[in-house]
């Protein structure tokens, strides 16, 4: 049996410098045996449809991270669709999520030496759709 632990990124960043997120990461693999996380971004959430305007409603870590994404992404500048953007939002901040996921101190190694393999997921809330994306 597959034993899987889901991130929602509904704070879309991770707090880093927190040590007992770092201690709930670890424990993903050693205490609960997971071999698989799966990075969960939904494009209908608020924060992500704010970065499209531009706009920063709470002041939030993950507002202003989302923003600089769809402001200093070119590609996404150029979509025109809000649907696509946002989606494509979602997109380059999972692939920032698991970047930086396979870069901390504790699980890094596992997911370099793959005991633990990353997997993104494009959630849409409101028609209950996921899309599977590349992280790498």
């Amino acid at each position: 049996m597959e034993i899987i632990a889901f991130f929602n990124s509904i704070r879309t960043a991770f707090d880093w410098d927190d040590f007992e997120f770092y201690g709930r990461g670890q424990s993903v693999h050693y205490e609960w045996g997971y071999k698989k996380i799966v990075l969960v971004n939904d494009y209908q959430w608020t924060f992500v449809q704010s970065a499209i305007k531009n706009e920063i409603r709470f002041d939030t870590k993950a507002e202003k991270i989302l923003i600089a994404i769809a402001n200093s992404n070119e590609n996404i500048k150029t979509i025109q669709n809000e649907t696509l953007k946002c989606k494509q939002i979602s997109k380059v901040n999972l692939k920032r999520l698991a970047y930086e996921l396979s870069n901390s101190a504790f699980i890094g190694d596992k997911i370099d030496n793959n005991e633990i393999i990353l997997k993104g997921i494009i959630f849409n809330r409101k028609d209950q759709t996921i899309q599977e994306t590349q992280l790498v």
